[in-house]
Order: C-alpha cells, then sequence, then structure tokens
C-alpha cells in the first residue's frame, strides 16, 4: 500500500472517528439539554406564526407562560426569552427569528440592568451550535474571536472542540435520560418554571458594576428600528423582582433606568415597570431575588393576558 492511500485512510478514520465522537455528544446533550434544542430549532430554523414574541434575559424566559395569556387573549405566543441575554443577543434573537417567521404583531421586550453592557455578545455560544445555518446565528459567530465559524457550519464535529468539562458531563447525563430542568415536564412554547418552592430570603446579594455603554443603547435602537420597518408592537418590561432587593445591588441602575425611559419616551413605547406589583412582596412566587418562581410566572401571565386585553394593545 502506498504511502499517499495510507495518509488518505488515516485522514479517512480521523474524520470518522470525529464524526462518530460528535453525533453520539450531540445526541446526548440534546437529551439533557431538550428544553434549550427545542427552543432554537423553533426560533431559528421553524417558520410556525406567532402573534406575540417575548424576548429578553432568563427574567423573561422565566417569567411568561405563554399558556396563560393565549388563554386570556386568544392569541398565539412565544417565549424567547434567552439566560444572560443582553441587548446584542435580543437583537440577534429578533433578527434570527425574522429569517424564517413572519413579524409578529407584539414584541414584548424585558430589559435587565445588565442590558446595555456588551462584555459579551452571546451568553452561552454553544446552545446555538445546531442552527448555525440560520444567517444571524452564522454571522454573530463571525465576530466571536473564540470560534471559528466556518468549521463550525460546514465541519459540525469541530464542536466537540468547544464542549469544556460541565458539557461533557451533560452528555452523560442525558445518556441517562436526566435533564438540566427539574420542571421539563411543564415547559410549553418556550417558556419553563424555574421552580416550584419560595425563595430562601437568607441568600446574599452581590454587588454589580455592569457597564451602560453607548453602544448598548444604539443596539437598542436598533431593535426598535427594526419592529418599526416591520410594523411590529413594541413593550419594553422591566418584570417582577423580591422587594426592589436585586436592583439595589447594581450600581448603575439610575444611568439604566434612564436609558430605558428615553428610549421609551422618544419612540413612543409603553415602559411597564412592574416591580412595585403586590407579587413583589410575596418570597412565595419566587424562585430567587429576581426570578419568579412557577405560581410566580402564572400570577404575572395573567397580568400580562389582562393587560393586553384591558389596554386593547392588540385588537382582532
Amino acid at each position: 500500500m502506498s504511502f499517499s492511500i495510507r495518509l488518505i485512510l488515516i485522514v479517512a478514520v480521523a474524520f470518522a472517528g470525529s464524526f462518530l465522537t460528535y453525533k453520539i455528544s450531540q445526541r446526548g446533550m440534546q437529551k439533557y439539554f431538550s428544553h434549550k434544542y427545542q427552543r432554537m430549532h423553533e426560533i431559528y430554523a421553524d417558520s410556525k406564526y406567532y402573534d406575540i414574541l417575548y424576548i429578553g434575559s432568563s427574567r423573561m424566559h422565566h417569567s411568561i407562560n405563554p399558556r396563560v395569556v393565549d388563554s386570556i387573549t386568544g392569541y398565539k405566543s412565544y417565549n424567547a426569552g434567552t439566560e444572560g441575554a443582553v441587548i446584542g443577543e435580543n437583537k440577534i434573537t429578533l433578527e434570527g427569528y425574522l429569517v424564517h417567521h413572519k413579524a409578529p404583531k407584539l414584541i414584548f421586550l424585558s430589559l435587565d440592568p445588565w442590558s446595555f453592557d456588551l462584555t459579551n455578545l452571546l451568553f452561552n455560544p454553544i446552545q446555538y451550535f445546531d442552527v448555525i445555518d440560520n444567517p444571524v446565528v452564522y454571522d454573530a459567530f463571525k465576530n466571536l474571536k473564540d470560534f471559528h465559524a466556518i468549521a463550525l457550519k460546514y465541519l459540525p464535529f469541530t464542536k466537540v472542540i468547544y464542549f469544556n468539562d460541565q458539557f461533557k458531563s451533560s452528555i452523560i447525563q442525558g445518556y441517562k435520560n436526566l435533564n438540566e430542568f427539574a420542571a421539563i415536564k411543564d415547559a410549553t412554547s418556550g417558556f419553563i418554571p424555574m421552580s416550584y418552592s419560595c425563595m430562601d430570603t437568607c441568600s446574599s446579594l452581590q454587588v454589580n458594576n455592569q457597564k451602560v455603554e453607548q453602544q448598548g443603547t444604539a443596539l437598542l435602537q436598533a431593535f426598535i428600528d427594526i419592529c418599526k420597518a416591520k410594523n411590529i408592537q413594541l413593550i419594553f418590561l422591566y418584570p417582577p423582582e423580591y422587594k426592589f432587593r436585586w436592583q439595589k445591588t447594581f450600581t448603575n441602575f439610575d444611568n439604566f433606568q434612564g436609558e430605558v425611559y428615553k428610549k421609551s419616551q422618544d419612540n413612543n413605547i409603553d415602559y411597564f415597570r412592574d416591580d412595585s406589583l403586590s407579587i413583589c412582596n410575596n418570597r412565595c412566587f419566587f424562585a430567587d431575588y429576581n426570578h419568579l418562581n412557577a405560581d410566580g410566572a402564572n400570577q404575572y401571565s395573567t397580568i400580562i393576558g389582562n393587560r393586553i386585553i384591558k389596554s386593547g394593545i392588540l385588537k382582532k
């Protein structure tokens, strides 16, 4: 056997082994992170129509249950909130969604004190691996210095290079039929409860020094401009938190709120600060200081649904 043939065989075996490793890893991760994989496909690859879209961070993801809102309004909605997302990732969610979906009638965008800090474009890039064919996602990876977008798209087995020990452990857990969320049975339309128990009010909070960057506020304006161009009604939300305690940990909170109010006034956008609702005084509606639990999410979703109906935000 000639050297060239042996070399070709070695390369072919290496590629085949790498591809098999990737497929085994992918299946395990899809089982463990089933909620994330289903959501990523729905947002970035599917084309089902929704009247209402919820975009934001985990505070959105775990706060609004579309099933509850839809039962009140008669509309169809989807929760596209993403853990750790700042305004740059929110904009990717919107643009990536619009690649295959018809524009919704209404978007609720939740904003947090870290929304304008652009330290991380994508909080958890690995969850986007399976939807890198979406051109918006692909362009985002081209702007991430630690990832090789071309290899990820055209040589999918290279994705395993980026799996750290936590993800490797998740693969094993997936094959054991375990899931990252204990509440997976109650997942619906992108939403999943964060917990079912009352929060521990003795837990400590750390001071946060997130920045309010000019580029971040510019990205919010770009988000607004997309909605205007697509004739999408936009509403800003500041979701509930427990007794104002979380916001007090942010040194930039007043600056953050000032920027949100300015954008809402300049663009004639309703902004609902929901940190003063009565549910914010009951620890048994919260999983922690800034995330609602299952009961809290149902209460808040009822408020959102009734707000849509009573205010006439949307008319059939």
